[in-house]
């Protein structure tokens, strides 16, 4: 974001909207535990249209995972044969 002239004050601020969210999954009646979400942006968020830099994640990516997109969205996919891969896949680029 930085690189775009975005101010660091909102960098920070934008960081602090997208730490800490938990979702948790309901089937039928029951609910499962409360999870952390590790990436993306709340939808239907008013910021959501403004934070999804779609072109940049393709450089972001490139050689650590196959990236599919339309629109403004965007599947990332890797196979995972050890845990290295689990962690490429992981990894968060801001």
């Amino acid at each position: 974001m930085y690189c775009y002239g975005i101010n660091e004050y909102v960098v920070n601020w934008i960081k602090d909207f997208l730490t800490e969210r938990k979702f948790r999954v309901k089937v039928n009646l029951s609910n499962s535990a409360w999870n952390l979400v590790s990436s993306g942006i709340p939808q239907g968020s008013v910021l959501g249209r403004i934070l999804l830099f779609i072109n940049d994640l393709v450089e972001s990516c490139e050689n650590h995972a196959e990236i599919y997109l339309f629109a403004d969205d965007a599947k990332l996919s890797k196979h995972i044969t050890k845990e290295s891969d689990k962690q490429i896949l992981q990894k968060r680029y801001i």
